[in-house]
């Protein structure tokens, strides 16, 4: 192996770790999920802050910002057609909710697909030992921008925005609940 190759631990750790997020993420569209709402506003101002740090970090691109707001208000735009598929329920004073299991699956897949690619095309520029640069659709690294091209940082941004809207109609959902108790549980 050369001195400048990627190591096969390193690679086998970066794979691990990205299997086990997209594991964890998918997990999270299948069956019957619990309404805390605790943790739902602290994922939804992780989110709020990521896209924000993503669209001030692409202000400098205009190619990379239109993709990013697209992205974003396509993510928003699932997310509430999502939000009309989602059916709540309650039980013994718990609230709890079952996404529609296709829309989040399909983008995170999607989103998954994507960043095989990517690495599927930079994989010779890697295992050289090199930085992408010169060429904006494969400089992500090189040129300081967050994601490589601007259809991933469109697809991270449908994503984060979809992610972020339906937290937030969960909550809505969750406010408007606590207000006026289930009909089942009067």
């Amino acid at each position: 192996m050369k001195a400048h190759e990627l190591p096969l631990p390193a690679i086998l750790l970066f794979a691990g770790v990205f299997a086990f997020g997209m594991i964890r993420r998918m997990r999270s569209h299948v069956g019957r999920q619990r309404l805390h709402r605790h943790r739902l506003r602290a994922r939804t101002l992780m989110l709020v802050v990521g896209c924000g740090l993503l669209l001030a970090a692409a202000a400098h691109r205009e190619l990379f910002l239109i993709a990013e707001i697209a992205g974003l208000v396509l993510g928003a735009a699932l997310a509430l057609f999502s939000l009309r598929l989602t059916r709540f329920e309650a039980d013994g004073g718990n609230r709890y909710y079952t996404p529609n299991l296709y829309i989040g699956l399909g983008l995170t897949l999607l989103f998954m697909a994507r960043i095989v690619y990517r690495l599927l095309l930079m994989w010779p520029t890697l295992q050289a030992g090199q930085l992408p640069q010169g060429n904006p659709w494969m400089g992500g690294v090189a040129s300081g921008t967050p994601v490589a091209s601007a259809v991933t940082a469109a697809l991270l941004l449908a994503m984060l925005g979809y992610y972020l809207c339906y937290y937030a109609g969960l909550l809505r959902h969750a406010a408007v609940a606590v207000e006026a108790p289930p009909a089942d549980l009067r």
